[in-house]
């Protein structure tokens, strides 16, 4: 039976522990492409503090991933015991981080902003990667209908609105106003605010019949 090399010896261990690469990384003081080298067998024979720490996350002897990269082992003192609720925080601390980079799903309305009739979509979801300010912010993707806001904004397109945004003038966002779902750009003329259309609509004076829902980040498109 061929013995097990190192890469994949640590890819199995971190597997069957339900740690991700990054959270590996994160404890052992290295950087993510460090790990997927390892594992890859790029790199054979790692520096033995950085084995050494891999085999605490890893509930192994230290001298199991040190054998298995070519160092000689002899008996070694036991590395002092972790306590495990600092293990937890440790590992919370990195899926926290981690979600910090990875891009969040909107789920889509099934109520258009109408820039023309309205008509009802499909909901499903929309990938957006929220700026760290907009991390804690609720989000939805409106699907667009009506070609008023061409070219910025054209038919079958879908915006992603942050609803706990400040709208400003100059912000193209979404609104409902008398009992109508719709998509504008805000303007400040002569002191009161507009809801302004870029193609063969009267603007929209903003009153006590309107309610701005959210200010759009971005626009998607398919291909």
């Amino acid at each position: 039976m061929a013995t097990e090399n190192l890469g994949g010896l640590i890819r199995r261990l971190r597997t069957e522990r339900g740690l991700t690469q990054g959270q590996l990384a994160t404890y052992a003081q290295v950087s993510r492409p460090w790990v997927a080298r390892v594992e890859s067998g790029e790199i054979r024979r790692p520096e033995r503090e950085r084995l050494e720490r891999l085999a605490v996350l890893l509930h192994v002897p230290s001298e199991i991933l040190l054998a298995a990269a070519g160092y000689r082992v002899g008996p070694q003192p036991s590395p002092p015991p972790r306590r495990a609720e600092d293990l937890a925080r440790e590992l919370q601390a990195a899926i926290e981080r981690e979600r910090e980079e990875a891009p969040i799903l909107v789920p889509e309305t099934s109520q258009p902003a109408s820039a023309g009739p309205g008509v009802f979509a499909e909901a499903e979801y929309w990938p957006y990667m929220p700026a760290a300010d907009e991390r804690r912010h609720q989000f939805v993707a409106v699907p667009v209908v009506g070609n008023c806001m061409e070219p910025r904004l054209r038919e079958g397109e879908r915006v992603i609105v942050d609803k706990d945004a400040s709208p400003r003038p100059g912000d193209i966002v979404v609104a409902v106003h008398d009992g109508e779902t719709i998509i504008k750009q805000l303007e400040r003329r002569d002191g009161e605010l507009w809801l302004v259309a870029l193609q063969g609509r009267k603007p929209i004076r903003i009153d006590e019949s309107t309610r701005l829902l959210g200010v759009v980040k971005m626009v998607m498109r398919r291909p």
